[in-house]
């Protein structure tokens, strides 16, 4: 879409209307006008470059490793600091990706193109408010806007928690979304869990960093540093770390299983090494039992 690269990874006709998920590269000086979604919730991981956000009356810095939550209903925008901008999206339900089809052409190499006009005002205005975003008109100042640096969320003391081994970093939940949940979702060898199926949520792993082997039904996936993997609620599968550590954003959609992990957890002392002896946290009732109500199920290897 003019000199901005977007690749969709999934759409709305691969998730049932649930979300899409799009991999963005922008261009300093090719940000569209300030705009609010009226229907889905968006979420932006940064994966290389820096950009200013401002969401609502806030403004925030964000950079490589950096994820914002863009709820729908609260006005949006931002400005990339650098030469270009790359970032994972995740928007819910689906839908955004129709209006990117509408107004992109198909892209000759996976490169940003910085001789290649936007379309006009009109034609976005046209193409985006049919899909529930509006622009701001015009004639109308920017809100007073203050910073904000807590609306950056990342992998951090305080916020990050260990569950069995796994290091897992609430980024959006439930309580934020009806949508979707995500993750940051760190695996190292010999913590992977066994085979099993969810039968409440949809699961979608971005690789961040690292390499893993997917096994999902009766197929098997390699996955490396940009490939995103998903797996339909009822499927048994599992995963198999090939790397040092498997870093991926998990992403989940209806949202509520993250509560099960958050529970059952503690909080991390230390982002590289997990606690010693158990590392799950007491909560109400039997885990095994919280894991039934939850959809979770464990399910015998493939013969």
């Amino acid at each position: 879409m003019g000199p901005n690269l977007i690749s969709v990874l999934a759409d709305g006709a691969d998730t049932g209307g649930r979300l899409t998920v799009m991999e963005m590269v922008g261009r300093e000086g090719s940000e569209p006008p300030p705009h609010t979604h009226r229907r889905d919730d968006e979420l932006v991981h940064v994966l290389s470059g820096e950009v200013e956000y401002r969401i609502g009356h806030e403004t925030v810095r964000a950079g490589r490793g950096d994820t914002l939550f863009l709820p729908h209903g609260v006005e949006h925008g931002y400005r990339v600091l650098q030469a270009e901008f790359h970032a994972v999206v995740i928007a819910a339900p689906a839908g955004l990706e129709t209006a990117f089809r509408e107004l992109c052409r198909p892209a000759p190499l996976l490169r940003v193109n910085p001789v290649q006009p936007l379309p006009s005002p009109a034609d976005m205005a046209a193409v985006f408010t049919r899909h529930g975003i509006e622009f701001r008109a015009p004639h109308l100042p920017p809100p007073y806007t203050r910073p904000n640096p807590t609306k950056v969320r990342r992998a951090g003391l305080g916020r990050s928690r260990w569950f069995e081994g796994h290091l897992v970093t609430p980024l959006v939940t439930a309580a934020e979304s009806r949508q979707f949940a995500v993750m940051d979702f760190r695996v190292t060898p010999g913590t992977e869990s066994t085979r099993h199926v969810h039968q409440n949520e949809d699961e979608l792993y971005y690789i961040l960093d690292g390499e893993a082997e997917f096994v999902i039904g009766n197929q098997t996936h390699a996955a490396f540093p940009g490939t995103l993997v998903f797996v339909p609620r009822g499927t048994p599968h599992h995963l198999k770390v090939q790397s040092g550590c498997l870093r991926a954003l998990l992403i989940l959609t209806p949202p509520g299983f993250e509560r099960f992990l958050i529970e059952h957890s503690t909080d991390a002392r230390s982002l590289s090494r997990p606690p010693v002896g158990p590392s799950v946290a007491r909560a109400t009732g039997n885990p095994s039992d919280a894991l039934r109500r939850y959809g979770f199920e464990l399910v015998p290897d493939r013969i």
